[in-house]
């Protein structure tokens, strides 16, 4: 009986800490929000579009509540309309700096390279634009607000990369070329285009070329000291072949598309004119009141 008391006492003076513990921990049901939070860098729902075109990846029915500013440019550039017009009038500007090939080859490549454009029957003006007219750091629009200048309707901008001859290590090495001093050496060489509608700033094709060449010889040979020249520029020689033959394809890829559909146009829905009937009015029938017998008298 006297432990039953020690316990009753023993949770009697408990109670008022566990009711404290009880509050502590109870969620505030008061500070849940019971409307939509907008974060501030997004904008507020007063800032919604009234339209969201659906090809930008939104399913219908699933519209987003609010659209940032940012989102705002992105679908705007989104709306933009490319209507090129052949021939081709193109600027070419080159964004390569320094590289590991010799600039007089660079040079030859890059002039064979505007050569065969100029050549091209899809293309009427080829014009260099000179980097000493742009910054140091390009972007799209600098490069994009250049080519306006020279009233080209399409820049296409090029780089490349030149890698350094490296040894193969994949290639297979045999006791003989142990003992010789052969080993397997790589070259590779990268060039890419991305061409610029210049009216609306929408790139309209990009095309990449790598190239990669191996030969094996010993470095150390004096009669080799030219090799990594030759095979650096034999490498860069196919690179810019092939980026050629990709850029030609693109044209004609373009240009078909757009015959086709001048040929093919989507027809626009003709909307019906329904005409209501005009209600006419009813006439209505007029009855002669027949006299009555009280109404006759007799002479």
């Amino acid at each position: 009986m006297r432990k039953k008391s020690i316990k009753t006492l023993s949770l009697l003076l408990a109670l008022p800490f566990i009711i404290m513990g009880c509050n502590a921990t109870s969620p505030n049901m008061s500070s849940v929000p019971t409307t939509a939070v907008y974060d501030s860098s997004y904008g507020t729902p007063s800032s919604v579009a009234t339209s969201v075109p659906s090809e930008v990846g939104f399913m219908a029915g699933d519209l987003p509540t609010y659209i940032s500013d940012e989102e705002k440019k992105i679908l705007a550039i989104y709306d933009r309309k490319v209507n090129i017009q052949f021939p081709l009038r193109v600027g070419i500007f080159s964004a390569s700096n320094t590289s590991n090939l010799d600039e007089t080859v660079k040079k030859d490549l890059f002039g064979k390279f505007i050569n065969k454009l100029k050549a091209n029957e899809n293309i009427s003006q080829v014009v260099e634009i000179p980097k000493s007219l742009s910054a140091t750091v390009y972007d799209i629009e600098s490069i994009r607000k250049l080519a306006a200048r020279f009233q080209v309707s399409v820049v296409l901008v090029v780089t490349e990369k030149y890698e350094a001859t490296n040894e193969d290590k994949k290639a297979l090495t045999t006791p003989i070329d142990v003992v010789t001093g052969i080993r397997t050496w790589k070259s590779v060489a990268t060039v890419e285009t991305y061409a610029i509608d210049v009216l609306t700033g929408i790139i309209i094709s990009s095309s990449i070329s790598e190239a990669s060449s191996s030969e094996k010889y010993n470095k150390n040979d004096p009669d080799n000291k030219n090799k990594d020249t030759q095979l650096t520029e034999k490498t860069a020689t196919e690179s810019w072949n092939n980026i050629y033959t990709k850029i030609d394809t693109e044209i004609k890829s373009y240009k078909k598309i757009l015959n086709d559909a001048k040929a093919n146009p989507v027809p626009t829905a003709i909307p019906t004119v329904v005409q209501t009937p005009v209600a006419t009015a009813t006439p209505t029938a007029v009855v002669s009141p027949t006299p009555s017998a009280s109404a006759t008298t007799t002479p």
